[in-house]
């Protein structure tokens, strides 16, 4: 889909920013 890294950020500061609100 998207790059490895953007994937990572994206999912890492939507675990941070919502944990329960993303997947």
């Amino acid at each position: 889909m998207v790059n490895p890294n953007v994937a990572k950020k994206l999912f890492k500061g939507a675990s941070a920013s919502h944990s329960s609100v993303s997947r």
